[in-house]
């Protein structure tokens, strides 16, 4: 009995003092937000296909949105951009992950257009197979580029 509280007293420590320390490290939040990208990226991706519409992901410097096409084929505006509604979520929330805490750069393009046959592009029509990767960076930590090809619809 004594064992137990001994552990339970321990793992109150270490929830209040140790825990929110460790999730405020800026050395974690590039993992994260990398985490986050590939995650928004694959799940776009899986929704396409699945939805048979037009799904495209915009990823900022501090944040990854998820839109998908009303209609199939895809509607556009007179500018030529795909008018689309937020994707949900399983739980129905529309899919967006922010990370304004931190500090990071993403090199690709911004917007990446997830085709129901699979591939990623460039543009909502469809036409320019995207082949790039992103770089997600914190602080001086550096990440492993998520590298992505447009042919395949492969997010790594």
């Amino acid at each position: 009995m004594v064992e137990l509280v001994t552990v339970m007293v321990l793992l109150g420590i270490l929830s209040a003092i140790a825990i929110p320390r460790m999730l405020s490290d800026p050395g974690m939040a590039g993992p994260g937000f990398r985490a986050d990208i590939v995650t928004a990226l694959r799940y776009a991706q899986k929704s396409a296909v699945g939805h048979r519409r037009v799904v495209w992901a915009t990823v900022n410097n501090n944040s990854v949105t998820l839109l998908i096409a009303a209609n199939n084929p895809a509607a556009t505006n007179a500018a030529g951009n795909c008018i689309g509604v937020p994707l949900a979520t399983p739980d129905g929330a529309a899919f967006t992950s922010t990370k304004a805490a931190t500090n990071f750069t993403a090199a690709a393009p911004l917007v990446l257009f997830f085709q129901p046959n699979g591939e990623i592009t460039t543009d909502c029509a469809g036409v320019n197979l995207a082949s790039n990767s992103i770089t997600v960076s914190a602080a001086a930590q550096n990440e492993a580029a998520i590298t992505i090809i447009g042919v395949s619809g492969r997010v790594d």
